[in-house]
């Protein structure tokens, strides 16, 4: 079998650190535009939600994430064995959606020129990225790679169990997997608690109360209460150093629509079915 492109990517796809990665990045839940998610069906995050991962480029700074160090250095040992042609996974990469992510990693060889039209001219001219672009730093250019991999490869979440399988709880969980964590400072995507970082459960609803929220109205109305134990699963995959957090929430304008019922199909809805109403 020829190791080109094709085996690189079947290769990294079928990888647990792959299966983490975008795990991790689809409990960020960062909504494009800073809006409202539509949960059209149930479950719509587990099985159906894209992760943006173009978001984590706002803020790049050159390194790569704590929480995707192990998929990028999975990579990086495929590569090695791989014969890639970087020109072929750059412009499979960037000529695109994905372009932003090239404009903040790729290093232009005139370092005068940062702007974003060397990549536009490079793709819409078939030049090579290697004549514009200092290509050395591979691992960060399969750091941009892998995410567009979760981005464009999302692996749909099956059920419930597949989580579960993949959980590793820390803080002393119960038997329904919670820990008191009524002391740790919350945010919007995750909370702090012992000097680690751990995002919110991916089905927590993370609905902020104004544009300027500093967490889920969930979480903020609980905190309110007084004699309250807020309980969360702490999973250690969600995990990171509370240094080395990355958080891609902003400023966000919301509406509640509330639920909607098509009527004219509602017998398919509750014909046979007990139906509870919270």
């Amino acid at each position: 079998m020829e190791k080109d492109l094709s085996y690189f990517i079947d290769r990294v796809i079928t990888l647990d650190s792959f299966w983490y990665a975008n795990y991790y990045l689809r409990c960020m839940k960062k909504a494009p535009h800073g809006g409202i998610e539509y949960a059209c069906m149930p479950n719509f995050y587990m099985k159906h939600r894209p992760s943006g991962t173009w978001n984590l480029f706002r803020q790049y700074d050159g390194s790569v994430p704590a929480f995707l160090s192990n998929l990028v250095d999975d990579e990086l040992e495929i590569w090695k064995e791989s014969n890639v042609d970087i020109e072929e996974l750059l412009t499979l990469c960037f000529d695109g959606d994905f372009w932003y992510v090239g404009f903040r990693v790729l290093k232009p060889k005139n370092s005068d020129r940062l702007d974003a039209t060397i990549l536009w001219n490079v793709l819409s001219n078939n030049l090579k990225f290697s004549d514009y672009f200092e290509l050395d730093n591979l691992p960060e250019i399969l750091y941009a790679f892998g995410c567009y991999l979760v981005q464009e490869k999302m692996i749909e979440i099956q059920n419930l169990e597949e989580i579960l399988k993949h959980e590793c709880l820390e803080r002393e969980p119960d038997k329904y997997g919670l820990s008191d964590v009524s002391d740790a400072k919350f945010r919007r995507q995750g909370f702090e608690i012992d000097g680690k970082y751990y995002l919110y459960n991916l089905f927590l609803d993370g609905s902020i109360g104004n544009a300027f929220s500093s967490m889920p109205l969930t979480v903020e109305i609980l905190s309110m209460m007084s004699n309250v134990s807020i309980r969360m699963r702490c999973d250690k995959h969600l995990s990171v150093l509370s240094e080395k957090k990355i958080e891609t929430a902003t400023t966000d304008f919301q509406k509640f629509r509330g639920i909607q019922l098509v009527w004219a199909e509602i017998e398919q809805l509750v014909y046979g079915k007990e139906t509870v109403a919270h």
